[in-house]
């Protein structure tokens, strides 16, 4: 073989192998679920405390029970500390990823990993302002920043008087009003149910990096396979 084409030859090669790696790692972020970024700030209607310069950034890899908080601007607290609520899109139940407090300058910089954070749609990201030490499983009225996540459908509904409303207009009396949150904390999750999703999201990492390297090796073996087949067509 003419030693000019042979190095062509192993460049070739070289190149299709870091491609192939890097198709293997793309898949498996991609099946491990794509995070979402979502931009914090005094979102109205929703914040009430705190400066409203105050901007972060929040990334949620739900697929991982993952969250990753970047902010600035925030005041550091004496006495009393912030907590981290996700609200869920479909019930609206109040989920706590974690307590923390601000540096001296303002900013905070932190990863959680949630091995029970429920594998669903969410709606908002906010950050409250606690009372130390903190009796209530409920998030407090102060929320100092919030983000709200995109909407992956939109959905038309034909509002329809049910039966509870048609009686309570006749007889005269209230409808019962739907609670505006429904707080559940991390630690109220079976210790089962924090194991079932912690196994499901293990068996998926191992199961696509499996496919991954699969994948690398067969590319592999088939650059070999032309490499020698080409060198023994000339030689």
């Amino acid at each position: 073989m003419n030693p000019t084409a042979h190095k062509r030859w192993i460049a070739a090669a070289f190149i299709l192998l870091v491609v192939s790696a890097f198709f293997a790692g793309a898949i498996s972020v991609l099946a491990n679920g794509a995070p979402v970024t979502r931009y914090l700030g005094y979102l109205p209607n929703v914040s009430t405390w705190g400066p409203k310069s105050i901007t972060g950034t929040a990334i949620v890899a739900i697929a991982d029970g993952q969250v990753t908080l970047s902010v600035n601007g925030l005041p550091r607290l004496e006495r009393e500390h912030y907590e981290i609520w996700l609200e869920s899109r479909s019930d609206r139940k109040l989920f706590s990823v974690t307590k923390f407090n601000a540096e001296a300058d303002g900013t905070v910089r932190l990863r959680v990993t949630m091995d029970n954070l429920p594998y669903q749609e969410y709606r908002m990201l906010f950050i409250s302002v606690e009372p130390e030490p903190d009796p209530s499983p409920e998030p407090d009225a102060r929320k100092a920043l919030a983000g709200l996540f995109p909407n992956p459908a939109v959905i038309q509904v034909t509002a329809q008087p049910t039966q509870s409303t048609t009686a309570s207009v006749s007889s005269g009396t209230p409808a019962p009003q739907r609670p505006l949150y429904l707080p559940v904390t991390g630690g109220e999750a079976s210790a089962e149910d924090g194991a079932s999703i912690h196994q499901a999201r293990l068996f998926r990492t191992v199961w696509v990096e499996g496919v991954g390297l699969l994948a690398l090796g067969v590319v592999t073996t088939v650059l070999l396979w032309v490499l020698k087949k080409r060198k023994e067509t000339t030689s």
